[in-house]
């Protein structure tokens, strides 16, 4: 149900940006109705909040139409209240943004690995609280002995991030720990997961004791895409189809594109362009933007940490599913709204593989804010009215956080999030 709504609303509201006001409201009265039936979405929904003005005012400006873009959705359950899409999804191609692009979402990743261990630890293949060296017996018992995998999912572990990424840092760093690679420019562009954790075996302290402390990093996450291939005999990316989003419905839309060419309905990161950055790589016509993913940007090959590409759509619809239950059991997934550890912020924590806030008026918002290369990925969920929203962008020059707590004070003073 939720993603035929999703997808009829999306391509609805794409559609309706290029007729004028008066000529949309007469189109959406009658092809709403014939689309949704008695579904409360789109204009009726909209009509009763109305934040499809002050949404486009915020966003219009920073994603102009030949720019890299965005797709921004805001759903209550199975209604899709807004949905627009801006600029472009590959400046090569001229591929417009649509709400089927699969977009880079960063540590939203992370999410999806703590659902497969919630989902694990349901069916009682494995223990939120088995210690890894019990999958990593190489690692030294004296250092990790006492590390398990919901401190990894909370970023409580305390292990230490010791990839280098200076030239400096990586002649000290092949002292200790051997390399495929010759350099750190290779290392970091082309790295993946065996290479950025083979410095485990050398680590022979921990940053703080095991759930005393939060200091978010990648590589222990790496970790558990490891033990998730270690205990179902599947690569991370095959559990997570066949577990986590087929029984959302979902099949496509999804997924790790390879580092080298990449298809239609895939978006390329963008960052402004360098004058120093070296010819081969892709700058639009206009000289304004170049690429920055695949072969430019550092850590960008890996999947369990920030690798995850999905479509808008797909995002939300997957959230239907997990919100109803047909993923994990709802008193399981209860345990990602209550925070492991503080984060520092005031009202924030850190639970599995999600932040959790609540504010003075008692609302709990799960989130992410989060980059990776030339994408951004901004979503939250509001799990007691089951309200989500998103913006994933394929552009990393925008502020964000500014933007995002503009959204969240207009889906409030419109009783979106009440």
């Amino acid at each position: 149900m939720l993603l035929t709504v999703i997808e009829r609303m999306c391509n609805f509201a794409s559609a309706m940006s290029k007729y004028s006001p008066f000529t949309t409201v007469i189109i959406a009265i009658l092809s709403l109705s014939l689309l949704l039936g008695s579904t409360a979405c789109g204009g009726s929904r909209d009509e009763a909040y109305n934040i499809a003005a002050p949404l486009d005012s915020l966003l219009e400006p920073i994603f102009p139409e030949h720019s890299p873009g965005a797709v921004a959705m805001v759903a209550i359950g199975d209604s899709v209240i807004y949905c627009r899409s801006f600029g472009m999804a590959r400046l090569d191609t001229d591929e417009k943004m649509t709400p089927q692009t699969m977009l880079n979402v960063a540590s939203t990743t992370k999410t999806f690995v703590a659902v497969s261990m919630l989902k694990l630890a349901e069916e009682g293949v494995l223990s939120l609280d088995d210690t890894i060296t019990r999958y990593f017996p190489e690692l030294p018992a004296e250092v990790f002995g006492a590390v398990t995998i919901r401190h990894i999912l909370a970023h409580t572990s305390g292990i230490p991030d010791n990839r280098p990424d200076s030239p400096e840092q990586w002649e000290q760093y092949v002292e200790a720990t051997p390399s495929m690679f010759g350099n750190e420019e290779d290392y970091v562009t082309y790295g993946k997961e065996k290479e950025f954790t083979r410095y485990l075996t050398s680590v022979d302290s921990l940053k703080f004791e095991p759930g005393t402390g939060y200091d978010p990093k990648d590589p222990p996450y790496m970790l558990l895409a490891d033990i998730i291939g270690k205990v179902t005999g599947m690569s991370f990316e095959s559990y997570l189809r066949q577990y986590i989003f087929a029984p959302a419905g979902i099949t496509s839309g999804f997924g790790f594109p390879p580092s080298s060419d990449i298809g239609p309905g895939v978006a390329h990161g963008y960052r402004r362009a360098r004058p120093d950055t070296p010819s081969s790589v892709y700058r639009s016509p206009d000289g304004r933007w170049e690429e920055y993913d695949y072969g430019e940007a550092p850590f960008f090959l890996t999947q369990a940490d920030r690798g995850l590409f999905i479509s808008p759509e797909a995002f939300a619809k997957w959230y239907g599913a997990l919100a109803e239950g047909s993923i994990i059991d709802p008193s399981i997934r209860s345990w990602m709204r209550v925070p492991v550890v503080s984060t520092g912020k005031v009202g924030e924590g850190y639970s599995l593989g999600i932040r959790v806030s609540d504010d003075v008026d008692g609302r709990i918002r799960l989130y992410h804010r989060t980059e990776r290369g030339g994408f951004v990925a901004v979503e939250a969920i509001y799990p007691d009215t089951n309200t989500i929203y998103l913006i994933f962008s394929n552009r990393n020059d925008w502020p964000y956080n500014e933007v995002a707590d503009a959204l969240e004070e207009i889906l409030e003073t419109h009783g979106v999030v009440d």
